[in-house]
């Protein structure tokens, strides 16, 4: 009889778990081991970490043994530092003879070539990457979802949005619904290593004073026809084609001027009706706003707790080192002309030139993007109805990926600098937008005049 992961967390498969997670890492990470703790402490997941490490110990203690048979999951904090831990690797070897893989995740602290013999693969287990040593919430999330847990944040979240979301009442009774976001500080852009970064994307630390309300999706098709008088969705392309039309999805050949106008309408509609909040003003959020928001806490690039990965199967040689990470060995056989190997790029450029050598290649995104958007994979080449996709953290829907939204910003090259370009800025992706372009961090400029597959999300801020 077939046992579930989820049958076995719930003793129907006869199997008694004394710990959710048994961590193994090197005494080196012991910092980034004892926050996870913390963070797993405040979900309530109970785990087993070995203080006292003895790093050149040879056989694993009956003691340790005894844990990873009792814990649901093992959890590898994968680094150069344990990459050279004797205990580190026995206890993996261990739980690769004593679990399902699929019970077994792998962290990647930092970039290292992992032994051979653990025969690590990117399709068999679970895995995370950690963003600058610091222990980012999607770990959490991704441990909860494999214990059959993740409710336990997300169903928090819904009920603390439900207390804080207002809900504007638009001309014909119909709704929309805005989310609160509060006041807080977040590195904005992308790391160094992230997949698809470009040089727009420069990090620095961003303080958000005030607080501000957001819309919960991209404003639809019926909100804005309620406010405007009109869908400007409801065309067809040059080709002769709808690309998603009805009041649930979310508007789009809408300029940033016409963006502007609906909430410049709105402002005085509420305004009259002395519906609207003093002091505040509806318009378009500020670039700083809408990735603050986007992300959610997370720091990967997406906000999910995933990344934008690049997964190539073929044989490399040393010279291309440089340019990827190696995750695991597909086969032990070598030749003259390399390794058959799985790695991944960390950067698009390297990708490029691999892929001139024939090596197969593709953007890993089915798994990781397609839980919270709409774009190029996955579409059909149109739109689709709002809120189908999973939700961020604070509630937010459809940020990644269905249509791309416009912001408040004129475009720089640094976030800092005033405009030189006589461009807008424009955040998120749409259907037809490839993976890598769907990041939080990713930066788009456009016209202001200009409005294919765009559209735009309301905010709700105090008038400076």
């Amino acid at each position: 009889m077939y046992f579930s992961l989820l049958d076995k967390i719930r003793g129907i498969a006869g199997i008694e778990h004394k710990y959710d997670v048994f961590i193994s890492y090197s005494q080196e990470d012991t910092a980034i081991a004892e926050q996870i703790c913390v963070f797993l402490e405040k979900v309530g997941i109970s785990y087993f970490i070995d203080k006292k490490r003895i790093e050149d110990e040879k056989a694993l203690s009956l003691t340790l043994k005894k844990a990873i048979q009792e814990s649901t999951l093992f959890l590898f904090l994968g680094s150069v530092n344990a990459q050279r831990s004797v205990l580190a690797t026995n206890e993996v070897k261990y739980a690769f003879k004593k679990k399902d893989r699929e019970q077994i995740v792998l962290c990647i602290i930092d970039q290292c070539e992992f032994p051979e013999e653990l025969q690590f693969t990117l399709s068999d287990i679970n895995y995370q990457i950690f963003q600058e040593d610091s222990v980012d919430l999607g770990v959490i999330f991704g441990l909860l979802k494999l214990l059959g847990r993740e409710q336990k944040i997300t169903n928090k979240t819904k009920e603390e949005v439900e207390e804080e979301s207002l809900v504007v009442k638009l001309p014909g009774e119909v709704d929309l619904e805005l989310i609160k976001i509060e006041p807080g500080k977040f590195m904005m852009g992308s790391p160094k290593d992230e997949f698809g970064k470009y040089k727009f994307e420069r990090r620095r630390k961003v303080t958000i004073t005030k607080g501000y309300w957001l819309g919960k999706y991209s404003v639809t098709q019926a909100q804005y026809k309620a406010v405007m008088g009109e869908n400007p969705s409801n065309k067809k392309d040059y080709k002769g084609v709808y690309h998603g039309v009805g009041d649930n999805y979310p508007v789009y050949n809408v300029s940033w001027f016409d963006a502007m106008k609906f909430c410049e309408k709105l402002t005085k509609i509420e305004k009259a009706a002395k519906r609207l909040p003093k002091g505040y003003k509806y318009t378009l959020p500020t670039e700083a706003q809408w990735e603050y928001a986007c992300r959610a806490g997370t720091t990967t690039a997406l906000n999910n707790g995933k990344n934008i990965i690049l997964i190539c199967r073929g044989k490399i040689t040393s010279s291309d080192e440089k340019n990827y990470v190696v995750v695991g060995q597909l086969s032990k056989s070598t030749s003259s002309s390399g390794k058959n190997i799985l790695f991944l790029f960390r950067e698009m450029k390297a990708a490029i030139s691999v892929s001139e050598k024939n090596i197969l290649f593709e953007e890993c995104a089915a798994c990781n993007l397609s839980e919270v958007a709409w774009y190029r994979d996955n579409s059909d080449d149109k739109a689709h109805p709002v809120g189908l996709k999973a939700a961020n953290a604070w509630g937010l829907y459809d940020m990644h990926g269905n249509v791309e939204e416009w912001c408040l910003d004129w475009f720089a090259n640094r976030y800092e600098e005033s405009d030189t370009t006589g461009l807008r800025v424009i955040r998120g992706g749409g259907w037809d937008t490839q993976a890598s372009f769907c990041r939080s961090a990713v930066r788009h400029d456009s016209s202001p005049d200009a409005h294919w597959m765009s559209g735009f999300r309301l905010a709700l801020v105090p008038v400076q």
